[in-house]
């Protein structure tokens, strides 16, 4: 059985070839037509050959002279031009081709964010949409560098993907924009932070209600979203149409890592507010580039919101090295915090290696 194919022409008729179709088989030509519209010649020659516009202005003038409504005349304007654009947006997706596949398109697929296909012109196009862009140039414009807006807490790597991490935070903003927020209030915000760090003792599944509620309170949202292959980005603080946004990804997992990462942001919203701006380079900074006074600062204020300076002093004068579990675990509950906490800092300041039997402390998130 022969496969049949739809036809597509890769040609397409304008309207003033159809106009002179109706000339011709009304014997008129192009001065008596101009004379019947009161049109200039030149005008109808313009539209003839396809170098001007029909307007909604002469489609009410044909509309007596031919016996079809106007609305025919501009049908058929309005779908040449509409076909026009969409071969010009083809030839576009067609030289972008190669730069498309940076993009993590196999991860965009199973998370439903791209249809299912090895088309690139249909993942051209569903890329477009899902940056809210009407060109490649629009997404360059904007993604790279990331809007200055944006500053990213990221891991120890060579400069991330601008083409990944654009991904992962536009998943986040069109996660925003079906949530109600009000509007940010930093003194709410600081006045939740005992309640937040109240939570390092409980599950995710226990605490993630309550720590979106209560930023939520505060006007802050914040919006989980997976990281994406080549992308090891922790957290990101953003304004997204008037709504303050903290997203967090997977990337660090354990107990630790995650709390120090959320209060992190926390404190960069705190500390430099939520209009402040911060250089693209503290986001794609190489390896050995020193932190920015901003990230440093929310490093601090992360730390002495978990541990507060004076107890850590006071838990190391005290506590002779090395440490122990039980040390470490007494600590921690004198605290109020998990144990992986305290672990954690101290591998932080070096008190305690990286690797050590006391990692057996710190656990995991799955969030």
């Amino acid at each position: 059985m022969t496969k049949q194919h739809p036809f597509t022409p890769d040609w397409d008729l304008h309207v003033g070839e159809n106009l002179a179709e109706y000339l011709d088989a009304y014997h008129m030509t192009q001065v008596e037509l101009a004379d019947r519209t009161g049109l200039h010649i030149k005008t109808i020659n313009e539209i003839i050959n396809g170098k001007a516009p029909l307007t909604p202005a002469t489609a009410l003038l044909l509309e007596p002279i031919f016996d079809r409504s106007a609305r025919f005349w501009m049908a058929l304007e309005q779908g040449y031009q509409d076909r026009a654009a969409r071969r010009t947006r083809q030839q576009h997706i067609a030289t972008h081709h190669d730069w498309l596949k940076r993009f993590p398109i196999n991860a965009m697929h199973q998370r439903g964010l791209l249809p299912n296909t090895r088309d690139m012109q249909t993942i051209g196009v569903a890329l477009l949409a899902f940056f809210g862009i009407g060109t490649f140039e629009a997404w360059k414009t904007f993604w790279h560098p990331v809007p200055a807006t944006v500053t990213c807490q990221h891991a120890p790597q060579p400069t991330p993907s601008p083409e990944h991490l654009s991904v992962w935070l536009r998943e986040g903003q069109r996660a925003s924009e079906h949530r109600e927020c009000p509007p940010f209030d930093a003194a709410k915000l600081k006045a939740t932070i005992p309640l937040l760090r109240q939570l390092t003792t409980q599950a995710p599944t226990e605490f993630w209600p309550t720590l979106e509620t209560l930023c939520a309170n505060a006007g802050v949202l914040v919006i989980k979203v997976p990281t994406y292959p080549r992308l090891r980005v922790y957290g990101a603080t953003y304004r997204y149409h008037g709504k303050t946004i903290v997203q967090l990804s997977d990337t660090r997992r354990t107990v630790d890592q995650f709390w120090f990462s959320f209060f992190h942001t926390i404190g960069h919203l705190l500390l430099h507010g939520v209009k402040a701006s911060y250089l693209a380079g503290d986001i794609v900074a190489p390896t050995d580039t020193p932190p920015t006074p901003q990230e440093a600062e929310a490093d601090a204020f992360a730390a002495r919101t978990l541990i507060p300076d004076g107890a850590y002093r006071k838990f190391v004068r005290e506590t002779p090295a090395p440490y122990t579990a039980t040390d470490i675990e007494r600590f921690a509950a004198q605290q109020g915090i998990d144990p992986a906490i305290v672990v954690g800092r101290l591998q932080q300041v070096q008190a305690v290696p990286y690797h050590t039997p006391l990692n057996e402390l710190k656990g995991s998130y799955d969030v």
